[in-house]
């Protein structure tokens, strides 16, 4: 079976734990909504060459965490339709092409932790 988190994992070389609820959100991790559906994911250590390497769960992703992380495009960031909150640490990001941004994004919670500034200009 060839879910949309196997997809992920795959692409990026990486290996997801499942958290329950009541488990602090760090690590290659992720929370299902207990319909399969990936609501909240973490990645730590990571380079993450293109954004769109996380299509497979843009329609239900509400949470993402990046940490210790390099995106190095992520100019397929604002197709996260459900996105509402958004924690970087130390983190880098960078957006080679115009982001064409939707009136319809919108964030409740960005929060930035030991990253640069030049990354909150991406979003």
């Amino acid at each position: 079976m060839n879910n949309p988190l196997n997809q992920i994992e795959e692409t990026l070389q990486v290996t997801f734990k499942e958290l329950r609820w009541d488990e602090p959100f760090r690590g290659n991790a992720y929370r299902s909504d207990g319909r399969g559906r990936i609501e909240e994911l973490c990645l730590s250590n990571q380079n993450l060459e293109d954004f769109a390497a996380l299509v497979p769960i843009f329609n239900d992703l509400r949470k993402l965490s990046l940490i210790d992380c390099v995106v190095t495009n992520a100019s397929a960031f604002h197709e996260l339709k459900k996105l509402r909150n958004l924690y970087l640490e130390r983190t880098s990001v960078i957006i080679h092409s115009e982001v064409k941004r939707k009136s319809d994004f919108y964030l409740s919670s960005l929060e930035l932790k030991e990253t640069p500034m030049s990354s909150f200009d991406a979003f």
